[in-house]
C-alpha cells in the first residue's frame, strides 16, 4: 500500500473513526522496554550534571572524545528516562524524547568498533548482541527501529503514523544531544536499508507474534571524519537476539506492515548537520 493510500484509509472522519480495538486492553499492554536475554550488559556511567544554557543546543560546542562516558552522556540527553510521574496510586516514567501516548515504539542500536549493542533504556545499559573487531572506523553508527505493536495496542491501524512521528522526535533529540558534545549526527543516505538492517540482526531475529521491528533510520555519529563501516567483518558475527516477550496477547494490523514494507527506502530525511 502506498503512503498516500495508507493516509487516506486510516483517517478519522466526523462520522467514522479509523479501525482500532475501540478500548484499551490493559492486561495486554506491550512492555515499553525491550530486553535481550543472553546479551552481556554494560551499565552506563551516570553523566555529571552541567548547567547548560538554552543557546548551547544550537551553538557550536567543544568537541568531546567519543568513548563510553560520552556515549552515556549522548544517550542520557537524547533517549533516557528523565522523570517519574505519580498520580494517586499510579506512577509512570517519561523520557527525554517525546512519544505519542508515552508508548515509545522506538528501539536504539549502536554499532561500535568492538560490537553491536542495543540500548536498554530501563537499565541505562548497553546490551552486547554481537561482539566484533574493527567494525567501524571513526565514531559509530546509530540505528533506530520501531515496534508498531506498542502503538497499535492503543491506536490500531493508525499506529504507523505514530511510529514515524516518534522516530522524528528521537532524531531531533539525538541531534541536539550530539551537538552538545560537539559531534555530528548525519543521516545515512549512501547505504541502503538492505545492507544496514542485517548489521543489527534484523534479518536473523525471531520475533514473537506481532512483535516485529521496522527499520526506521540510521546515522553516522562522529566529530571530524565520517565513520566507515567494514562490512566484511560482520559476516561471521555471532548474534544473541533472544529477547523477553513484550506482550501476552496482541492483535495484528497487516496494513501497518504492508505499508512499511512499501515505503522503506523512500523515506527522505534532511542530511543537515549542526556544524
Amino acid at each position: 500500500m502506498k503512503a498516500i493510500d495508507y493516509h487516506n484509509k486510516t483517517r478519522h472522519f466526523p462520522n467514522k473513526f479509523a479501525k482500532s480495538l475501540g478500548y484499551l486492553d490493559w492486561a495486554n499492554q506491550p512492555n515499553p522496554y525491550k530486553e535481550y536475554i543472553n546479551a552481556k550488559k554494560i551499565l552506563l556511567p551516570n553523566p555529571k550534571t552541567e548547567n547548560l544554557t538554552y543557546e548551547k543546543l544550537y551553538l557550536k560546542n567543544e568537541t568531546k572524545e567519543i568513548n563510553l562516558n560520552t556515549i552515556a552522556t549522548f544517550l542520557r540527553y537524547s533517549a533516557s528516562i528523565n522523570a517519574k510521574k505519580v498520580l494517586g496510586m499510579n506512577e509512570w516514567y517519561v523520557r527525554v524524547n517525546p512519544s505519542s501516548g508515552n508508548l515509545h515504539p522506538e528501539e536504539i542500536y549502536l554499532i561500535l568498533n568492538n560490537g553491536v549493542y542495543h540500548f536498554n533504556v530501563k537499565e541505562f545499559a548497553l546490551e552486547e548482541i554481537a561482539k566484533g573487531e574493527n567494525l567501524v572506523e571513526n565514531g559509530f553508527f546509530l540505528v533506530f527501529t520501531s515496534i508498531p505493536l506498542r502503538e497499535s495496542w492503543k491506536y490500531g491501524e493508525r499506529a504507523l503514523r505514530y511510529c514515524l512521528l516518534d522516530t522524528g522526535h528521537l532524531i531531533a533529540a539525538g541531534r541536539f544531544s550530539s551537538n552538545l558534545l560537539g559531534w555530528k549526527m548525519e543521516y545515512i543516505n549512501d547505504i541502503d536499508e538492505e545492507r544496514l538492517s542485517p548489521l543489527i540482526g534484523l534479518n536473523k531475529a525471531k520475533f514473537y507474534e506481532n512483535e516485529e521491528e521496522i527499520f526506521e533510520a540510521a546515522f553516522y555519529v562522529y566529530h571530524d571524519k565520517k565513520p566507515k563501516i567494514n562490512f566484511e567483518n560482520f559476516k561471521n558475527l555471532d548474534y544473541h537476539l533472544e529477547y523477553k516477550k513484550i506482550a501476552n496477547d496482541s492483535v495484528r494490523w497487516d496494513i501497518i506492515f504492508e505499508t512499511a514494507k512499501r515505503i522503506k527506502n523512500k523515506r527522505k530525511f534532511s542530511n543537515r548537520t549542526f556544524r
